[in-house]
């Protein structure tokens, strides 16, 4: 077992960031609901600011577009595949905001 495996199984995790693929996904989760003393389902986490794996423009590259509709599907995309994955908590959509 991994050292993550064994601090999910101690009940030390309750999320995890950047995990991708349902095989690595469903492992630990497994971990999680089977031989953690609480038995609580971890949440996973993911950057999908430009889609997961599908790739879009960055939001503010989207928003110049003015294509409401194209902006909308492309999250759209985005939501249906980490979802399927079991990514549950997403950083997106986001802006930086830069102050000289």
């Amino acid at each position: 077992m991994t050292d993550i495996g064994k601090k999910i199984k101690e009940g030390k995790v309750g999320g995890l960031f950047n995990i991708k693929s349902v095989e690595k996904i469903k492992a630990v989760q497994k971990v999680a609901v089977e031989e953690s003393r609480l038995k609580i389902p971890l949440i996973f986490g993911m950057d999908v600011i430009h889609g997961y794996e599908t790739v879009f423009p960055i939001p503010l590259g989207l928003s110049c577009s003015w294509d409401m509709k194209a902006i909308e599907r492309s999250a759209q995309i985005a939501a249906s595949e980490a979802s399927a994955d079991g990514i549950c908590w997403t950083f997106s959509p986001m802006v930086d905001i830069a102050r000289d």
